[in-house]
């Protein structure tokens, strides 16, 4: 994943498929209501987009991710 800021509020993502896949997975994972936990390998996944996802972040904005306003506090 690279992250460019184009100004104050807009950034342009460029995301492989199967990351963009990854999370489509999981938004549909959490909007069909499934139960249980995520699948492992998909959560490694998951894990490894967010990581991509941060890092990007410090690298145009500074040491803390974008703010979201969903919460975060919810576990898949």
């Amino acid at each position: 994943m690279r992250l460019q800021q184009t100004d104050s509020k807009q950034l342009n993502m460029t995301i492989q498929r199967d990351k963009l896949g990854t999370l489509m997975y999981a938004a549909k994972w959490i909007l069909n209501g499934q139960k249980g936990r995520v699948p492992r390998q998909a959560r490694e996944q998951l894990k490894d987009l967010v990581d991509s996802y941060e890092t990007e972040c410090k690298k145009i904005g500074g040491s803390k991710p974008l703010k979201s306003s969903a919460t975060s506090n919810q576990r898949l």
